[in-house]
């Protein structure tokens, strides 16, 4: 093999395991967003999560129509979304009807939310700089 051969195929990513149309469907369309590739189902905290940025901590669940429909799977979603942020993950919950309505809203948000969570995020690792006054 050549050296860009073994180039290609390092840098070479399986596309994602994904469980549902809605899944493929927002990545196909977060595909070329400024913003990094999340993972795909994929464990945070011990919970099973659908899309996670990790350069943001921002968690995008996905709920299909289906997903709702007793008060236990409610129930359910609000503590896993209690766990997700006492360890520091923003959480954000799409249905279908709003992917269905309004996808570009829906996407447009998952991009803002993970860029400024990013910015935060980069401006706490860098001390001092925020709390600095020109004199």
């Amino acid at each position: 093999m050549t050296p860009g051969t073994h180039r290609t195929l390092a840098a070479y990513q399986p596309p994602p395991t994904t469980k549902s149309g809605l899944e493929r469907h927002i990545l196909r369309r977060l595909h070329g967003a400024r913003i990094p590739e999340p993972l795909v189902n994929t464990l945070i905290a011990g919970q099973e999560v659908d899309l996670y940025f990790p350069h943001s901590r921002l968690v995008v669940e996905l709920d299909g129509s289906q997903h709702h429909q007793s008060p236990r799977r409610l129930e359910d979603d609000r503590i896993k979304d209690a766990i997700l942020q006492r360890h520091g993950c923003a959480v954000l919950r799409i249905t279908e009807e709003r992917a269905a309505t309004d996808l570009d809203g829906a996407i447009d948000y998952i991009i803002a939310l993970a860029t400024a969570r990013a910015a935060e995020s980069a401006a706490a690792q860098q001390p001092g700089q925020r709390d600095q006054q020109p004199r």
